[in-house]
């Protein structure tokens, strides 16, 4: 069982219980937008489709986009992320959620950690702006 910091010690920063186990969020998510995003699909006869996405936020384990076709749950899907400085990131993923204010707006997760892509990630980092 994990510890709570005792709340006898004099702390400049009050602990509150709800914020700690609200964010579970294992890896940063970088808001970018100066990366091109392309999204890839099978359809059932196996044919690939290609789309541009607007890409919100990005990190090791996955992204949240944008895309202009309504998309199935636990689909698997191929992205490419193309930085400006032409570095570019194949990832195997698949569509983890579907955002409820958006019909065309979804959680991605890659099928493993990316450790590169988060380097390039940080490297590439202009605007010091997260989630």
């Amino acid at each position: 069982m994990p510890s709570t910091p005792s709340k006898d010690v004099d702390d400049p920063i009050p602990y509150d219980d709800d914020l700690v186990h609200s964010n579970r969020r294992k890896s940063v998510r970088y808001v970018r937008n100066d990366i091109q995003t392309t999204l890839s699909i099978r359809n059932f006869i196996g044919l690939k489709s290609t789309m541009d996405v607007k890409l919100f936020d990005i990190s090791s384990r996955g992204v949240n986009i944008s895309v202009a076709k309504r998309l199935k749950i636990g689909k698997p899907v191929y992205l490419t992320f193309r930085f400006e400085d032409g570095v570019e990131f194949k990832i195997n993923a698949f569509i983890k959620n579907c955002c409820i204010k958006s019909e065309y707006q979804y959680g991605i997760k890659f099928e493993k950690q990316e450790n590169n892509l988060a380097d390039h990630l940080l490297k590439t980092q202009v605007d010091l702006v997260f989630k």
